[in-house]
């Protein structure tokens, strides 16, 4: 694992804040309020995909977000949110796409277009304070797989407060100020998709480039190998039991 405080992390966290930054001047003016392709093929399959998330959920331990990215610690350090990981980039997390086979199929028949796919658990009590995402290249999507019927459970977008709703989805650009509240007494489970956001022809050429150059930063390296680290406990856990 690459140390967080190390010069060849901090540089290379410098190195692509400075091409984001130049990249996002030009590319803001073109997010989408279009839902992506794969959103009518995740309705269709709603109910198939909720169940194979409970199936999975009532059996086994959905990790911390910040045992799978020490950066999600400082938004949320109660480890009360959790993410079941399907992708990240070009790494797919084979024991739970097994154990979510329908949501796999649909998000691999749109694999150059989805940079990640997980399902993101808030227990009750979850506050995931205000924060903003890396890159304006991506939209963030989300579905509404477990949603408690409460006005206490929430996500402010840009001072703008949105409540999810079981089957139904929303896009937003997660560069933008949020943050998200669970503050009923029962969980909420939300399908997240992050996707390259589509842009003119030379401007996307420079987007994917982008793409390409976080996927092999430190901090990306380092959630796959968290990610396979937990793989592993897990296994060993069930070889013992």
């Amino acid at each position: 694992m690459i140390n967080s405080t190390s010069i060849k992390y901090k540089l290379s966290r410098l190195f692509c804040k400075a091409i984001i930054q130049t990249f996002e001047k030009v590319s803001r003016k073109y997010n989408s309020t279009t839902l992506p392709e794969f959103d009518k093929s995740l309705k269709f399959n709603f109910e198939g995909i909720k169940r194979e998330f409970l199936s999975y959920y009532e059996t086994n331990n959905i990790p911390s977000a910040g045992e799978i990215s020490k950066e999600q610690l400082r938004i949320e350090d109660q480890n009360k949110w959790k993410t079941l990981v399907l992708k990240v980039f070009d790494y797919y997390n084979e024991a739970n796409c097994l154990s979510c086979p329908l949501t796999h199929e649909i998000i691999s028949c749109q694999k150059n277009n989805i940079v990640s796919a997980l399902f993101s658990v808030m227990e009750p009590g979850t506050h995931i304070k205000p924060h903003r995402g890396v890159f304006n290249g991506v939209l963030r999507y989300h579905l509404g797989i477990i949603v408690p019927n409460s006005e206490d459970v929430f996500i402010n977008i840009d001072n703008r407060k949105t409540f999810w709703q079981e089957g139904k989805s929303f896009i937003f650009d997660d560069t933008l100020l949020h943050e998200a509240i669970n503050n009923s007494a029962e969980r909420r489970v939300v399908l997240i998709i992050d996707y390259i956001k589509p842009l003119p022809y030379v401007l996307n050429i420079a987007n994917k480039m982008i793409i390409n150059i976080i996927k092999k930063s430190p901090l990306i390296q380092n959630i796959i190998e968290n990610l396979e680290n937990v793989n592993t406990k897990r296994n060993s856990q069930k070889g013992t039991n």
